[in-house]
Formats: C-alpha cells, sequence, structure tokens
C-alpha cells in the first residue's frame, strides 16, 4: 500500500459518522483531581436520576433514608459538584429540591 492508497484511505474513515454519545465509566465519571472530586463526581452521578446509569432515583431513595425527617426525593436541578459560595470555598456536592436545598461535604482521609 503506498502514500496516496493511506491517504485514501484515511479521508474515508473521516467520512464515517461518529458516535453522539461517549459511553460513561469510572474513569469518564469520577477519576480526575484529588481524592474528594473525584468522589464527589462519582457520588452526583448516583444520586442523579437521569445520569445514565439506569438506576433511577435507587441510590437518592437510599440516601434520604438514612436521614431522619426527609420526605420526598424528586430533584429540581442535577447534582452540582465544587459550587462556588459567595466567601470563595467551595461545596463538594449540592443537591435541591423544590423543599429543601442540601450541601455534601466530603472529608477522604480526614481524621
Amino acid at each position: 500500500m503506498d502514500l496516496s492508497e493511506l491517504k485514501a484511505l484515511l479521508a474515508q474513515l473521516k467520512s464515517l459518522p461518529q458516535p453522539n454519545k461517549t459511553e460513561l465509566n469510572l474513569f469518564s465519571i469520577g477519576a480526575q483531581g484529588h481524592y474528594e472530586n473525584p468522589i464527589s463526581d462519582l457520588l452526583a452521578f448516583f444520586i442523579d436520576p437521569d445520569a445514565g446509569h439506569n438506576l433511577s432515583t435507587l441510590m437518592l431513595e437510599a440516601f434520604m433514608e438514612c436521614l431522619p425527617g426527609t420526605h420526598g426525593v424528586a430533584l429540581s436541578s442535577q447534582p452540582s459538584c465544587e459550587v462556588m459560595t459567595i466567601t470563595g470555598s467551595r461545596i463538594d456536592i449540592l443537591l435541591e429540591s423544590e423543599e429543601w436545598v442540601m450541601a455534601l461535604e466530603n472529608k477522604i482521609w480526614h481524621h
């Protein structure tokens, strides 16, 4: 195969349709950053009923069952990670519903 044939092959490959959606995996969800950030990304992924894990609200419901006096599991928006506060600090995960707002702080390797 000469150079012109290779160029023609590469041109053909470029014209093939590209998939629109990347398959979610551990590395694309939460393998970036240091300790708290990837854990926050993974938690947010599984808490979000629409994140593509096919668990619906199961993780969110299980999490909310651990908290006394909580009712309802519908989030009004996707979980947000690394949310900046007015003082310049960051909230690891922010959950919001129509009735409540919850800030989650991860402390990995904290004593």
